[in-house]
């Protein structure tokens, strides 16, 4: 029986979010916007005016992209420690049946978990660590699985680096 490949943390390709290209289209406006302001204001000799959609512009460059420019220098860094074990298989793996499944609550509060062989996991899609954190996948009680995981003691959890799911 062979396996069919569900996710892998190092095929992965780390992408820009929703909320990125959200705040990159908001930036966009508010600065043109504030140039627009600017402009007009120059050309009428109001100094101030112009002092004024200068600050504006900085202080929205500065609001907005700095917390973008964290968040994905925390993406990247964790996706990167993580490839890292992967690529250098210092994780563990287990294999057997998906036993005790429970999908994530509507609400999103309680996490889609099961275990594996007494190995237990949880993930939902607010949880950022890098690894398998896909709710609604294939995944269901007596499903044959193998696992390559790792441990996180910041996030107290096992995190999935591969998922393997048995073709009969």
């Amino acid at each position: 029986m062979n396996y069919q490949l569900i996710y892998d943390i190092t095929q992965e390709e780390y992408q820009i979010g929703t909320g990125s290209i959200i705040m990159a289209f908001i930036i966009v406006v508010l600065v043109g916007g504030a140039i627009g302001i600017g402009h007009d204001r120059y050309k009428k000799g109001e100094l101030r005016g112009v002092l004024s959609s200068l600050a504006f512009i900085v202080f929205v460059l500065y609001f907005f992209l700095t917390p973008l420019i964290n968040f994905n220098q925390i993406m990247s860094k964790d996706n990167i420690h993580l490839i890292k074990i992967a690529k250098s298989q210092v994780y563990k793996k287990v294999e057997g049946k998906v036993k005790n499944f429970q999908r994530m609550s509507v609400d999103r509060k309680k996490p889609e978990r099961f275990e594996v062989d007494g190995v237990e996991f949880h993930y939902n899609t607010a949880m950022l660590t890098g690894a398998f954190n896909q709710p609604n996948s294939p995944i269901k009680d007596g499903l044959l699985v193998r696992i390559s995981y790792v441990y996180d003691k910041n996030w107290n959890m096992n995190l999935i680096l591969k998922l393997e799911m048995k073709v009969l």
